[in-house]
């Protein structure tokens, strides 16, 4: 059965029999009658940006932007994972600002540093050995997240990093499963100046890349655009320096705890890569920041604000926005 034709039919029924107090959905996507009160979570909103790359390499579909009008009209509640979200959502859709909350991600409590020479460092160069960095796991890399799109503006990092002296020595990993930018990456990363210094393992499963993040220098997170950006504060939680655009990574999710470069100016990517590369003492204090910011993103406090969020959603009248009906026989 098609999604959506699920979601409107089967879904009722299936909250009706667990009965349900409240449907939260993880994406923007909601049935148009649940019986109950409605949460649709927000990720990215990129046709409401005022960026033309955002609008440009962002997911613009009409499916999606339908699905957001939809949520924004009938949801009891829209969770937003991000103040940038939010501006983005109320820019189009004003009448949802009285439902509107921000609650952001959480970083899993297992992305953490390894202690050197412990058995869990060494686990982590087995797993970076595997992939094929060094036979002991151990040759330096520079490490980049996320599907193989466009707006993670992965060829000005490909660029940057042949160009970067300090770069020298080091495999530029780009982990992450296929997508619109896959083979223009393939083939740059084929030319000379990069032969042999590019990685594509694809997807990797969790392990694996927190044994990634711990090996890494640094995390680059050049993107175009982001409704949040996970990995820049999982690379914190492991101790590892951030280099993120201003564009990409939420304002609040880079805090003051990353080296920022502008997007959309090449020239700014490789010089911030340059300088984060060839100083210690700057991907030191990175480091030291990331730790005290990532902490404000604990699982248990962002799930008590969910939690919290349900109950709101059952108060008296709260739920009365919400078009609600005897769900489908």
């Amino acid at each position: 059965m098609p999604i959506a034709l699920w979601r409107e039919t089967s879904l009722p029924r299936l909250l009706a029999g667990l009965r349900a107090d409240v449907f939260h959905s993880p994406v923007a996507a909601v049935p148009l009658r649940a019986g109950v009160p409605v949460i649709a979570t927000l990720h990215e909103l990129p046709w409401a940006s005022d960026d033309a790359a955002a609008r440009a390499t962002g997911d613009a579909r009409w499916t999606h932007r339908a699905r957001t009008a939809l949520a924004a009209s009938v949801a009891t509640r829209l969770v937003c994972v991000s103040e940038r979200t939010r501006e983005h959502l109320l820019a189009r859709h004003p009448e949802a600002a009285p439902r509107a909350v921000v609650i952001p991600h959480a970083v899993d409590a297992c992305f953490v540093p390894a202690a050197p020479g412990s058995a869990e460092a060494d686990a982590d160069a087995a797993l970076r050995a595997r992939l094929g960095l060094g036979a002991d796991g151990r040759q330096p890399l520079l490490l980049a997240v996320g599907r193989l799109r466009r707006k993670k503006n992965l060829a000005a990092l490909l660029d940057a990093f042949a160009a970067a002296p300090a770069a020298g020595g080091l495999r530029l990993v780009l982990a992450g499963p296929d997508g619109d930018a896959a083979d223009a990456l393939l083939s740059r990363a084929r030319r000379p100046d990069l032969a042999g210094r590019v990685l594509f393992p694809g997807a990797v499963d969790d392990r694996t890349l927190l044994a990634l993040y711990r090996g890494a220098k640094a995390l680059a997170f050049p993107s175009l655009f982001e409704g949040f950006g996970l990995p820049v504060l999982e690379a914190m939680a492991c101790g590892t320096p951030v280099l993120a655009s201003e564009e990409g990574a939420a304002p609040e999710v880079r805090g003051d705890a990353v080296a920022t470069c502008r997007a959309g100016e090449p020239a700014s990517l490789a010089a911030a890569l340059q300088e984060l590369l060839a100083s210690p003492a700057r991907r030191a204090d990175l480091v030291a920041r990331g730790r005290r910011h990532v902490a404000r993103f604990d699982a248990a406090s962002l799930a008590a604000a969910h939690v919290a969020l349900y109950a709101a959603c059952l108060a008296p009248g709260v739920g009365a926005r919400r078009p609600v009906a005897d769900p489908p026989r």
